[in-house]
């Protein structure tokens, strides 16, 4: 915003040509930041997340995050912790082993220094850990389809409930679809202690 002018101006960094489109990113953001800062939501937003954990975690768990975060090249101390879109759950499930049990984590790496936190060392406490997380993530599915049909009920169309409306969508696809791995985990780890 120009002081003079009340504008808003752009610098664009090469020049374009002229009826070539002039776009801005808003980066990588979810719908929950795209809604709280910009007031518009993206029907399967690929930066979307389902966050679990508050922001404050304890210090010793904080602490282990940042610890163990350059060895395994990823950010653990981004929180809070979340399920993102179409990805993987490896670097949420190893921020939840740390959370969870810093303790153990930290006698882990005194045990071994080289120490990975997405390796499962402890299937019973993994197995209840993840029966845990798929509750809270249950319970978040539940709050979502709810969120959905009052709106479904109240008849309205306007931007603001569609940008509701994809970002509770996107928050149904990501809980479906974690739900769905983790149960498949929980699965696999007692089929292997059957037959061990």
């Amino acid at each position: 915003l120009e002081q003079g002018t009340k504008a808003f101006r752009l610098e664009l960094a090469r020049g374009v040509s002229r009826g070539e489109p002039v776009t801005i990113s808003y980066g990588r953001l979810s719908n929950d930041d795209l809604m709280k800062f910009y007031g518009f939501s993206l029907q399967a937003n690929p930066y979307d997340c389902l966050y679990l954990t508050p922001c404050v975690v304890p210090e010793m768990a904080l602490e282990m995050l940042k610890s163990i975060s350059g060895m395994c090249d990823y950010d653990l101390t981004n929180l809070p912790v979340g399920f993102q879109r179409d990805a993987p759950l490896d670097r949420a499930l190893a921020q939840l082993r740390i959370v969870h049990a810093p303790e153990n984590i930290m006698n882990r790496r005194l045990q071994n220094p080289e120490y990975h936190p997405f390796v499962v060392t402890d299937v019973d406490r993994e197995v209840s850990m993840l029966q845990e997380v798929a509750n809270v993530v249950r319970g978040k599915l539940e709050d979502a389809r709810m969120r959905l049909m009052a709106l479904a009920s109240h008849a309205v169309s306007n931007q603001a409930v569609s940008a509701v409306e994809n970002a509770t969508n996107g928050q149904v696809y990501i809980a479906q679809e974690t739900l769905s791995k983790l149960e498949l985990l929980i699965a696999d780890y007692g089929s292997r202690k059957r037959r061990s």
